[in-house]
């Protein structure tokens, strides 16, 4: 199994992501990273781009794996990076585990 993140992108990101689709590989977006606190400086990463459905990308596979919570995750700018975090660990537990 091979799990692919994708943070931004444009066309060839799309590209690259609909091969690794093709050949089987889950595609997980991040839709949105939210703030981060870096070396005092609070910086807000909003993910757009081929990661946020431009440029022709479609999140449809992607959202059919994920559940609610966790697209609420990946897409809230509210959304710390630990909850991120955490839904990629489950995301990556129930994908390991055959669970999708």
């Amino acid at each position: 199994m091979e799990v692919f993140v994708m943070v931004e992108g444009g066309p060839g990101t799309v590209h690259e992501a609909e091969c690794a689709e093709k050949n089987g590989s889950y595609v997980i977006p991040i839709f949105s990273t939210g703030t981060v606190n870096f070396l005092r400086v609070s910086l807000t990463l909003i993910s757009g781009g081929a990661s946020n459905g431009q440029f022709g990308y479609s999140l449809s596979k992607a959202k059919s794996i994920l559940e609610t919570e966790e697209i609420n995750a990946l897409s809230s700018l509210s959304e710390s990076p630990e909850a991120v975090a955490d839904a990629f660990i489950k995301i990556i537990t129930r994908l390991s585990n055959g669970a999708v």
